[in-house]
């Protein structure tokens, strides 16, 4: 239990939460003092005054703290560990099933390729386009180059590997 107590410790296991650095130390000072002020907040959590109220900000955006007063300096607290943990992992678990169900759309999309590979050995992979950078850059170009320009990028083929 000792190395719980660790506060090192407990900032890594919150950060596995999608907090980043300053907001896991913030939290976690929010967790044991309950309620606190701003001032207070940053000298426990050993977090630059300058950066408070900008992770403070994130911390209510992610839904792990509320602001419990408008006045200057603004008091904070800490929302249910518990809560916020069970909004995170519905969150990955979303995460992790959306993942499954790109993968079974890749493995459909590798399948029907491969055949194509096998008949012709290469397989040109993306369609010219062009980003809008590339655009103003070739609309201030002569008319021969970007014929030429779009001669060689129509040949060019891709082959895919087979390793």
């Amino acid at each position: 239990m000792k190395a719980i107590l660790n506060g090192k410790v407990v900032v890594e296991m919150l950060r596995d939460f999608g907090l980043g650095e300053y907001e896991a130390r913030i939290y976690f000072v929010l967790l044991t003092l309950g309620e606190a002020k701003v001032g207070a907040l940053t000298r426990k959590a050993y977090v630059p005054q300058s950066k408070a109220y900008e992770v403070l900000d994130r911390l209510i955006e992610k839904g792990f703290a509320e602001q419990t007063s408008d006045e200057k300096p603004k008091t904070y607290r800490a929302k249910a560990l518990q809560k916020v943990a069970s909004k995170v992992i519905d969150r990955e678990e979303n995460f992790i099933k959306r993942l499954n169900s790109n993968l079974a759309s890749l493995q459909k999309v590798v399948a029907a390729i491969s055949p194509m590979y096998e008949k012709y050995g290469v397989f040109r992979l993306f369609s010219p386009m062009f980003s809008r950078r590339e655009m103003w850059n070739r609309a201030s170009l002569p008319a021969p180059l970007v014929q030429e320009l779009d001669r060689r990028q129509f040949e060019s083929k891709i082959p895919l590997g087979r390793g």
